[in-house]
């Protein structure tokens, strides 16, 4: 069931067997909804995007963000709460628990249409929860006079999600942050976009990387070099003025639009004539491209919290509190890989020269998959925005193979269109595909 707690802020209460819901689970659930709307202690998350959530195990831990505990002064006081609801709002809770059975009471009462969650069963309700004061002096001993950088590493003190990684795993992901903080200006400068909400995301997850830096010592220098290696930063302060003033002079199509990075020669054939190379997943992993491309398009690898999702290894033992877990792709298949932002950074990543901007992605998909079809009629075909993860903060069953990849490439937008053979295949050969003149529906915008 999902509901709309306090203040209007939506969140979720699900409950995969209802004749298991306890009255204490409710009432702590709703607690919490009641400190969160004066605390924030639930944040949504980028990679994947998600909403602000919780869940309360079996164990009774409560959990959000897929691994993160909540601090002790908050669970105390949602314990007092949840006291007060199921001695003196029985009746609430007793009306909850019904809705959960799908006979909601008079005070639960259907979502409006704007509500931002979605249900494939269509049982969203909305209710006001009980007028109870919430107590935030636990909050205020705890963070009224920390900074806002050393907030995050307390509470990364308290759920180490990165212990078992080794120093190197630990420096190779601070890379991967790193690849995501920065772009370059209209006047070809390296920048951050600091109205840009993923910014600040981004610099929390590297606050909890140098935290754990901190805890374990390890030496500035190898830090440094390691977090820097490979860096896309401009090598050089012409290139990147002539790309910012080369984009500044064009007009962004209003709306969804597509980018496709590239060599001139090659656009100018797709711009004339609408020939497009088609390529393997596969042909990804080749040791020879490009940091922003190279990426393993078969498989995708996560770190488990055991503590969270049971993991069990032969004879039902306990595997310990972090198993990797790799997936991999049962096919190769065919991709065009295109961006949904226009930005000079991009130009520099991909050593591009020149750009096609696609106006109408609709039409665009429509030649594309007809292209396909006629040359592979018994394919299947999907086009998707890129969802990307990180692999140690995500369930399992989250991750869907093609449209989700590492964050570390998350700063491209990557829009992608697949086509998918019939039976698992292991060699695909590259396909050219003539999709007619794109000169009705983009703009070939040349850097050179």
């Amino acid at each position: 069931m999902r509901t709309s707690g306090p203040d209007g802020n939506p969140f979720t209460i699900i409950a995969p067997n209802p004749n298991k819901v306890s009255e204490r689970a409710v009432a702590r659930l709703v607690a919490l909804a009641l400190v969160d709307s004066k605390a924030r202690l639930l944040l949504p998350t980028l990679m994947p995007a998600r909403h602000a959530h919780a869940f309360v195990k079996t164990d009774g831990r409560i959990i959000h963000q897929v691994t993160r505990s909540l601090p002790e002064w908050s669970l105390n006081e949602i314990e007092r709460i949840a006291n007060l609801l199921l001695v003196n709002y029985k009746q609430f809770i007793d009306d909850f628990i019904g809705a959960i059975h799908g006979s909601p009471a008079a005070a639960f009462k259907p979502a409006p249409a704007d509500l931002p969650l979605i249900s494939s069963s269509g049982d969203l309700l909305t209710f006001e929860p009980p007028s109870i004061e919430v107590d935030l002096s636990g909050f205020d001993r705890q963070y009224s006079k920390v900074e806002p950088h050393m907030i995050v590493r307390l509470e990364y003190g308290r759920d180490r999600y990165m212990k078992h990684l080794s120093d190197e795993r630990i420096i190779r992901r601070a890379n991967d942050i790193m690849r995501n903080v920065h772009q370059v200006d209209k006047q070809g400068r390296i920048t951050l976009e600091h109205k840009d909400p993923r910014v600040y995301y981004w610099i929390d997850r590297f606050s909890e990387v140098l935290h754990e830096v901190f805890l374990r010592k390890i030496p500035r220098d190898a830090f440094g070099s390691g977090a820097v290696k490979d860096y896309p930063y401009p090598r050089d302060g012409v290139r990147p003025k002539q790309i910012a003033h080369a984009i500044a002079a064009v007009k962004v199509p209003e709306g969804d639009y597509l980018v496709r990075y590239g060599k001139y020669d090659h656009l100018l054939e797709a711009y004339e004539t609408g020939r497009i190379r088609l390529g393997p997943a596969a042909s990804y992993a080749d040791a020879s491209l490009d940091v922003a491309r190279k990426d393993d398009e078969l498989s995708c690898q996560m770190d488990i919290d055991t503590t969270v999702f049971q993991v069990l290894g032969p004879g039902a033992r306990n595997v310990g509190p972090r198993y990797p877990i790799k997936g991999n792709f049962s096919t190769n298949y065919y991709i065009l890989c295109m961006s949904s932002c226009f930005r000079a950074r991009l130009f520099l990543d991909f050593d591009a020269e020149a750009c096609l901007i696609i106006s109408n992605p609709s039409v665009f998909k429509e030649r594309l998959f007809k292209s396909i079809l006629h040359i592979y009629p018994q394919f299947s075909l999907a086009a998707e925005r890129v969802k990307y993860y990180d692999p140690l903060c995500v369930a399992p069953v989250e991750v869907q193979p093609i449209f989700w990849k590492h964050f570390r490439y998350a700063y491209q937008e990557e829009v992608r269109f697949a086509a998918i053979p019939p039976e698992p295949i292991s060699n695909l050969a590259p396909v050219f595909l003539n999709l007619g003149s794109l000169k009705d529906i983009a703009t070939l915008v040349d850097t050179r």
